[in-house]
């Protein structure tokens, strides 16, 4: 890129068409919304979609709400909110115990997710229960902004080779 300017431009490009794309969608379409600056993107990348007529499905926001207040975001998502005249569906984090993680291997014979990916699961399930299809959201995007690696073991559990020399060789080069 020739400026920061046309990197931001293009970049901004890029999302909006990701969004557009993914809401091309029957009905309407599911978002994470932390307050965090990818999710709280993704969510006003659609609102604003649907308000120009660009789509014509509209952004149902869910969040998790802690009641820890070191976790607590619920002063960004509701900035969110109010820029967009939105009402964000909340759910509580799902907490399980060590049982409930030693229950999915017995079952699965596989690692079970992280405990941060469980915590998603009764926003997942009311995600589901609307019938959505599609849910945006904002993982991952630390990783590819910042250039991560702490999504190498992913790649390497989903069997995801080629993937995984790329990303070491991109690290490589880059460090």
């Amino acid at each position: 890129f020739s400026s920061y300017d046309d990197c931001a431009d293009t970049l901004r490009e890029l999302l909006v068409e990701a969004v557009r794309c993914r809401m091309r969608a029957p009905g309407d379409v599911a978002s994470h919304l932390s307050g965090g600056l990818d999710s709280s993107s993704m969510v006003s990348i659609g609102c604003d979609l649907n308000r120009r007529g660009v789509v014509s499905n509209r952004i149902e926001a869910f969040s998790l709400i802690f009641s820890d207040p070191t976790a607590d975001e619920r002063e960004y998502i509701e900035e969110v909110e109010r820029a967009w005249n939105l009402s964000t569906h909340r759910c509580k984090p799902f907490e399980p115990d060590a049982d409930y993680f030693a229950d999915r291997v017995r079952q699965t014979f596989e690692l079970p997710r992280c405990p941060n990916a469980v915590m998603m699961e009764e926003l997942e399930r009311a995600v589901g229960r609307m019938g959505l299809r599609v849910c945006l959201s904002g993982h991952g995007g630390d990783h590819v902004m910042n250039g991560n690696s702490g999504d190498l073991a992913t790649l390497v559990r989903g069997l995801h080779p080629v993937r995984f020399w790329r990303a070491v060789r991109f690290l490589r080069k880059n460090q």
